[in-house]
């Protein structure tokens, strides 16, 4: 909705000026026309931290294009090179056989698996 992309946004405008910066979030846009196709971060838990999350959104429109794995590629050269991380993970639904792919393609590998990690306490 218009209100989360506003609340999102103003998000990533306090982490880009946070010191000591956790979190990176950027818009991908394509090289040629400048238009949005989405979004990738890194998210550090703490300063001294040796690990991120990768996180992403794109629109639906520019799936199965490549996107989303250059600008990953990009990113974890980002985060090992520049970050010195040691270790990057991602997150994603089970069904979404595009965004596995896409993971696939960055040299992640699975370590586990969750059955529903949105499930509260009472649900177990």
């Amino acid at each position: 909705t218009e209100s989360e992309t506003s609340e999102f946004l103003a998000r990533a405008r306090a982490a880009a000026s946070a010191r000591p910066r956790l979190s990176f979030e950027l818009a991908v846009t394509h090289r040629n026309c400048g238009s949005l196709l989405g979004a990738m971060g890194l998210h550090r838990e703490g300063a001294d931290a040796s690990d991120a999350m990768l996180g992403y959104c794109f629109a639906q429109s520019s799936w199965g294009h490549g996107y989303a794995t250059e600008a990953g590629v990009a990113m974890l050269r980002f985060g090992f090179e520049a970050l010195a991380l040691e270790n990057i993970w991602a997150g994603c639904d089970v069904d979404n056989r595009g965004s596995i792919r896409v993971l696939e393609k960055l040299g992640m590998t699975l370590q586990s698996r969750h059955r529903d990690d949105t499930a509260s306490p009472e649900d177990s």
